[in-house]
């Protein structure tokens, strides 16, 4: 029996470091496109009025088809972990 329960552990210690690889190698991905896609060296001026050197314009990236996978991949873990609190209906 004890055996049986060390090699369930293993098995889902296993699972879980590769759910972390795949999931870093996701981010890298998501990370690259927002570089090749998005990001932008030039001047610009903000809505606060201040300059920049740079932009990123995510949309670039996040509206692509790998985009969307990659972004929401990124988010539903997270989401998981936010508590909205009891829902209200309007009347």
């Amino acid at each position: 029996m004890f055996r049986d329960v060390v090699g369930w552990l293993d098995e889902r210690a296993r699972g879980a470091s590769a759910r972390r690889r795949r999931e870093m190698s996701e981010r890298n991905r998501l990370l690259e496109l927002l570089t090749e896609l998005a990001y932008e060296k030039r001047k610009v001026v903000l809505s606060s009025g201040k300059e920049s050197d740079f932009y990123i314009d995510t949309k670039q990236a996040s509206l692509t088809a790998e985009g969307h996978y990659l972004v929401g991949a990124w988010c539903w873990p997270r989401s998981a972990r936010i508590s909205l609190g009891p829902r209200r209906w309007a009347e």
